[in-house]
Order: structure tokens, then C-alpha cells, then sequence
């Protein structure tokens, strides 16, 4: 499994969905899902209510996965660029 994406552009989509999850006792809620496809990435969450997705120009093999504390990463993330 191979992609690539702009990270920054990641970042803020990430930043974007993860601020509509609410801490909920079903795991799944508090993910985020990533989904490469053809020509671009999707990022998806939903609080049941209501869902959320960005789409991100990519390229790259076909996959998913569920980012698990996304809010973590995207911080995370944000403190590496400043080093």
C-alpha cells in the first residue's frame, strides 16, 4: 500500500473532521476514516447526527484505514513542522 497526498493539506482535512467528533463510547465515533481511491483521499467522520468529508487530490494504490484519535495526530503532526 503506497500513496501520496499533501501533507499539509492532510493535516488541515484531518484538523477539519476530527473537530466534529464527540467522545463516544462506540470506538468507531472517535476515528476517522481514510480512504484512498484513484485520483484522491478521503477523510470521513461522523457524530451519528451528521457526517463530514474532504476530498484531497492523491495518488496511489487503493486502500482504507481507520485513524484512531485523529485530533492526536493532526496535533501531533502540527508540532513537527515547527522543528
Amino acid at each position: 500500500m503506497r500513496a501520496k497526498v499533501d501533507a499539509k493539506e492532510f493535516i488541515q482535512a484531518l484538523d477539519r473532521v476530527s473537530g466534529m467528533i464527540r467522545k463516544s463510547s462506540i470506538p468507531v465515533l472517535n476515528a476517522v476514516l481514510v480512504r484512498f481511491e484513484a485520483d484522491h483521499c478521503t477523510l470521513t467522520s461522523t457524530n451519528i447526527d451528521t457526517y463530514l468529508s474532504v476530498e484531497l487530490p492523491a495518488q496511489g494504490d487503493d486502500f482504507a484505514f481507520l485513524l484512531d484519535r485523529p485530533r492526536e495526530t493532526a496535533r501531533a503532526s502540527g508540532s513537527l513542522k515547527a522543528n
